[in-house]
Order: C-alpha cells, then sequence, then structure tokens
C-alpha cells in the first residue's frame, strides 16, 4: 500500500488541512510538542507520510512572533474507537504510524484505537506565510503548520481480527470502563480514558490529533483595503478587529495583534488614535521596540491632556509611564521575558523528565522555575503553575512529601492569582497528589 501512488498520497488532504492521529508518538516526543506549543505555533515538515515537528522554527528573541494558540476550549467529548483489520486500514487511518504499528498486524490479529478527545486548542492564525519563516534557518523545508490540535487521551490494543470488529461496531457509552479481553495487549496508551468522564481532567490532557494547515506562499497580504471610516454597516467588522487585536496581545501574538489593527485602523481611520495604546504594545510584543515606544509615548500625550486637569503630568512623568511599560512588555528587555523563556525552558525539562521517570530532574527543574516571579503573560502563567503542578506530582512519588507540598501551594496560587490561602492549598494537596 505504502508504495502505491494512493499510498504515498495518504496525508495529503484535498484540501488545504490535513487532520492526523499521533498516537505513533512516545512520551517524549509529546511532551517536546507540548513544551514548543505553550510558546509558539508549531511548524513541520510533511513529507509523504512522516511528519517532523521543526523544533527550532521560531523567534528565540519575540515569543509569539509566528502566533500562538488560544486556551484549550472544553467539549462535551465521548469515548470512540475504530478497528484495523490489516495493513490497508492501518495505511488509511493511522498513517503516520505505518513504521512503528505494522508489525502489530497480522492475518489474525488486529488494532482498535479508543479516543476521547477533552479539549481544543486553536492558532491564533488563519494562516502563516512562507516568507516569514526565511530568515529562520531551522525553518528549512517547513511545509505546514499545525493550526489546531486536539488534547484527550487514548489505548490501541491488539487484539484478534474479530474481537477487534466487534469492539469497534459495539456502541460508545461516554465510559472507559469495562472488562478486557485476556488475549488483548496495549500497545500504546496515553493519558487516562477513565479520568475524560471526571470533572477535573487533568489527566485527558495528551495531544492526540493535530489539525495541520498548509504554509502560504510569499508574505502576508496587506489587509482590508476600504480606507474610509466605518458606517453602521462597518461597526461589527473592525470592533471584531479590535477584539481579535486585544486577545492576540493577551496570547504573546504581537504580530498578529499588528495585523489586526492594521485591518480596524483600514475600515475605521477615525478610530486610530483609540487604538494607538494597543498598537503601541502590541509593537513591542513584536519586537519593534522604538516604534512601540514611540506610539505609547503619543497616546499617552494625548491621554493626558484630555483627562489630566491638574496640569501636573510633565514629559518626565510620560517618560517613566513609556519606560515601564516597555521594560513589561518588549521581549529583549525586562524580566518578563526572561521569565518567559525561563519558563518555557523549564517546563519542557519538567515533562520530559516525568514522562521517563527522571524524578530527580523535574523536582530539581520545578524548584528553580518555583523561585522565578509570576509571568505577566496569561499563557506563560498558566504554563509555569501547570509545570509546577507536575513537579509537584513527581516529588510525592519519590517521597517527598514536603517539597511536594511546598511546590503544590505554589502551583496553587498561581493557578488562583494569588487569591488562595496556604490552607486552601494543603486541603486541594491532600485530594489531588496521591501518596502524600
Amino acid at each position: 500500500m505504502a508504495q502505491t501512488t494512493a499510498g504515498q498520497q495518504r496525508c495529503t488532504a484535498s484540501g488545504n488541512e490535513n487532520q492526523l492521529f499521533v498516537v505513533d508518538w512516545d512520551a517524549t516526543d509529546a511532551s517536546r510538542f507540548e513544551a514548543r506549543a505553550q510558546r509558539d505555533v508549531v511548524v513541520v515538515k510533511l513529507s509523504g507520510c512522516e511528519l517532523t515537528v521543526l523544533d527550532g522554527c521560531f523567534d528565540s528573541s519575540v515569543a509569539g512572533r509566528l502566533g500562538s494558540y488560544r486556551a484549550p476550549v472544553e467539549t462535551s467529548g465521548s469515548l470512540e474507537s475504530f478497528a484495523i483489520r490489516d495493513q490497508s486500514e492501518l495505511s488509511a487511518k493511522l498513517p503516520l504510524g505505518v513504521a512503528e504499528l505494522g508489525g502489530e498486524i497480522s492475518s489474525d490479529r488486529g488494532l482498535l484505537l479508543k479516543y476521547f478527545v477533552a479539549a481544543t486548542r486553536e492558532s491564533t492564525r488563519g494562516a502563516l506565510y512562507a516568507d516569514e519563516l526565511g530568515n529562520i534557518p531551522a525553518c528549512a523545508g517547513a511545509t505546514h503548520f499545525v493550526s489546531r490540535y486536539n488534547l484527550g487521551a487514548f489505548e490501541l490494543d491488539s487484539d484478534d481480527v474479530s474481537k477487534v470488529a466487534a469492539s469497534a461496531s459495539a456502541p460508545a457509552i461516554g465510559s472507559a470502563s469495562g472488562s478486557r479481553a485476556t488475549s488483548a495487549k496495549t500497545v500504546r496508551r496515553a493519558g487516562d480514558l477513565k479520568n475524560c468522564t471526571e470533572f477535573n481532567k487533568h489527566r485527558c490532557r495528551v495531544p492526540i490529533r493535530l489539525s495541520l494547515t498548509q504554509l502560504t506562499a510569499g508574505a502576508p497580504p496587506a489587509g482590508p483595503s476600504t480606507t474610509t471610516t466605518a458606517g453602521p454597516g462597518g461597526f461589527g467588522t473592525f470592533a471584531k478587529l479590535e477584539l481579535s487585536a486585544g486577545q492576540k496581545l493577551s496570547l504573546g501574538d504581537g504580530i498578529g495583534c499588528l495585523r489586526a489593527l492594521d485591518g480596524a485602523d483600514r475600515l475605521d481611520t477615525g478610530g486610530r488614535l483609540r487604538r494607538l495604546e494597543l498598537r503601541a504594545r502590541c509593537e513591542m510584543r513584536a519586537g519593534k521596540c522604538d516604534d512601540g515606544k514611540k506610539h505609547y509615548r503619543e497616546a499617552r500625550v494625548a491621554f493626558h491632556k484630555q483627562h489630566d486637569a491638574t496640569g501636573l503630568v510633565t514629559d518626565a512623568t510620560i517618560d517613566q509611564e513609556v519606560a515601564r511599560m516597555a521594560e513589561r512588555t518588549c521581549p529583549t528587555k525586562g524580566q518578563r521575558a526572561s521569565t518567559s523563556q525561563l519558563t518555557i525552558a523549564a517546563t519542557q525539562k519538567i515533562l520530559i523528565a516525568s514522562q521517563t521517570g527522571d524524578l530527580k530532574t523535574c523536582i530539581r527543574e520545578g524548584e528553580q522555575l518555583a523561585k522565578l516571579p509570576p509571568a505577566a503573560e496569561p499563557v506563560v502563567r498558566n504554563t509555569m503553575s501547570a509545570a509546577i503542578r507536575k513537579a509537584s506530582e513527581c516529588a510525592a512519588k519519590a517521597k517527598q512529601c514536603d517539597v511536594a507540598k511546598r511546590l503544590w501551594r505554589r502551583h496553587y496560587k498561581l493557578f488562583l492569582s494569588n487569591s488562595a490561602t496556604d490552607a486552601d492549598a494543603d486541603r486541594a494537596f491532600k485530594t489531588n497528589v496521591p501518596g502524600c
């Protein structure tokens, strides 16, 4: 099958988007993907049915320059399954896993994939353009980016072909419970299917399926060509663009924010000054700090002229405001960028260490991460919280309960923006961290 024309094209969608299961990934592959996705949109090379995540395809100084991912959106979900009875079905249904899983299929044995999609993460970009990657050497050969991915859990079993077919045809009832045939063998498993039906699905958050969108040739378009001030019919369009710009800034996508603002400015020229402060912050976030400081100063001067009746605001006062905003927002200055970069690096080490059973490294990196000040960006702050929680679980497995509790308190306060007390955290610790 793999040598035929149809087989070679089985990973190429009819449109520009491919949806592919990644159940052949091991724990290290999954954790590396998750760590990369916390900072930037993930760029890949898809050649035939060989998928390569281009780990170095990002701007090391400007997080999110190629886009970022929105917070996971929960789905109601249900347990789903399908059978793979021969090599042709494997090639059609799990094309990325042909090399890894082909040996599990024979004349009398097949595969059964059971999976649960609990949440989806969407990219802030609808398209990624080839020219945007041109100055990043590690992006050479890139063909697609991950525009969306599903989180959940799965279990891939090998069993008698007749039993595989019967199990797949049985109605899914939304629960992972049930007896297993003694002849069944688990080939791959990630996450916990039973946890997917519980209120807190913290063990149902493994990447299981990617939506890949082809890179678009050339450079990004300039945006809407309309240059007149928007009338009543145009309000919804530029207002949505303003909202989109703010959302993208909060997710660390400064370039995406600027593109949305460019569109809003073209549709509503009269509102440019109102959006100028937002534009300045987006420019800073995108690494255009000189432009950002200039526009932020312009916006603050206009604000104080309108609202300061005391006349006490001076050029020096405004300069201080500009300096503080630049220190917090520019990716090459101040603590914010440093915290972001350190968080991503530590998170990747913690995830890999926890998956491979290296508890010592997991705990050490968690303790170092817990010493950092809270990140300003919500996405990075959430990443920091989740990574420290994972380190707390590693400490509990190592029977270092004092360390586990200390890390848990840090995670819990980050998760709730410091509104929780130690007593609140300790009660949650007893419930959520077994072994301590």
